[in-house]
């Protein structure tokens, strides 16, 4: 399994690769393809997320329609505890 996770835009419903990484407070993430013009940062207390389980977060940032990042498999088990740890509120409905 690659180490990539989806971005969506919020404004299409095409997911887009991107390599993630994640330190202190903040993701980054690049279009592995790309299409976005540049790395990109999230403060993690920013992002509203959603825990589906122990194989999925959803990330969603800024105003509606949201920026979504969807972390599963390999990335969720590397960041999973990092990203959850810097969290302040979490949508409790989805907490496995």
């Amino acid at each position: 399994m690659s180490e990539t996770a989806k971005f969506f835009d919020g404004k299409s419903s095409r997911s887009k690769n991107v390599s993630l990484n994640v330190t202190g407070e903040y993701i980054y993430f690049t279009d592995i393809e790309d299409t976005i013009d540049q790395e990109q940062r999230w403060k993690i207390s920013d992002c509203k997320i959603q825990n589906l389980g122990s194989e999925q977060l959803l990330l969603q940032y800024g105003e509606f329609p949201y920026e979504t990042l969807d972390i599963r498999g390999e990335l969720y088990d590397k960041y999973a505890d990092t990203i959850l740890s810097d969290v302040k509120s979490i949508d409790k409905a989805y907490i496995s």
